[in-house]
């Protein structure tokens, strides 16, 4: 059984800063756009975090009496966007004999702390900011 990894790209790359720039500097034809039936009868492995991220940014909408963001959510307010995009993703490999294995690559290195420091602050600026504006 052969596996290839693969990235589904619906939005930049998130984890490597102009990963793709590099990309098409230094190995342009590692970049190919391939319809999705060429992937038929092959393992596939997934970044399941990069996924779940984009599906969460992208089942945002703007609520119809203000003008904030709303989130798909269950019962508890809790967020299930990223459930909804693996599953209908899930499906839709499936569908084309693609079979999913969606990765999840662990604790982040220590190396990362200072960045996920900066992204937390930024995180609760604009959470700061949306408070005062409500």
């Amino acid at each position: 059984m052969h596996f290839y990894f693969i990235i589904i790209l619906i939005l930049p790359p998130m984890g490597i800063h102009k990963l793709m720039d590099l990309l098409r500097e230094n190995s342009p034809d590692s970049i190919k756009s391939r319809d999705i039936k060429y992937f038929s009868g092959m393992s596939l492995a997934l970044d399941a975090s990069m996924s779940m991220y984009q599906f969460l940014v992208s089942t945002q909408g703007i609520s119809s009496d203000a003008n904030f963001l709303t989130a798909l959510t269950d019962n508890e307010g809790n967020k299930t966007g990223h459930l909804l995009g693996l599953f209908n993703r899930t499906i839709l490999l499936i569908e084309h004999g693609i079979k999913p294995v969606w990765v999840f690559d662990g604790k982040a290195p220590t190396k990362k702390n200072g960045e996920l420091l900066r992204r937390r602050k930024i995180k609760q600026e604009a959470t700061e900011k949306r408070d005062e504006a409500e």
